[in-house]
């Protein structure tokens, strides 16, 4: 027998500000990605699939150049992290959003 679940604060817990204080010690930063990040029109079109991790990585770190390093990290943290606890925590995993090629890997 096969599931479907939505990810994000069902199997995962989701919280955007408490994942950046993790990253960074630094509130500066962590306001300024919690923004440019999580509230990005990046983010919603990647949670909705119409954009790659790359895609966002890139448009991200061309929107805020100062924190190149800081976005590269969060987003590949962020999602091989999410995916893996998942994996690690459910025996069949169907992805419904967010494709990521990362993701299928995982998912396989």
């Amino acid at each position: 027998m096969n599931y479907i679940f939505d990810i994000g604060n069902v199997l995962v817990s989701y919280g955007p500000r408490e994942y950046l204080e993790e990253l960074f010690t630094d509130s500066a930063i962590v306001d300024t990605l919690l923004q440019g990040v999580f509230h990005s029109e990046e983010w919603l079109m990647a949670d909705k699939g119409k954009l790659m991790c790359h895609e966002v990585t890139e448009r991200l770190c061309a929107r805020i150049p100062e924190y190149r390093n800081e976005v590269s990290r969060l987003i590949h943290k962020a999602v091989t992290t999410y995916f893996d606890e998942v994996v690690n925590h459910v025996l069949t995993t169907y992805v419904l959003a967010s494709p990521y090629p990362q993701t299928v890997a995982h998912a396989e």
